[in-house]
């Protein structure tokens, strides 16, 4: 829950050091949790975003 991302945001997620609106932040969270998602076979997105937040989408494939 939540504001949702700004459109800019929403552009850079995936951007190293480039997405984060918060002074405190580093904007690497997203940037490390999709390569290590990608690691595994599978992908981390964005889904939809708007004014009552957002909703990422974490894949992976089956394990044997």
């Amino acid at each position: 829950t939540g504001p949702g991302l700004p459109d800019k945001a929403a552009q850079n997620l995936f951007t190293p050091f480039a997405a984060t609106t918060r002074q405190t932040g580093t904007g690497l969270g997203l940037v490390i949790a999709r390569e290590l998602a990608r690691s595994m076979g599978g992908d981390l997105s964005l889904s939809e975003t708007g004014p009552d937040g957002s909703v990422f989408r974490l894949t992976l494939p089956p394990q044997d």
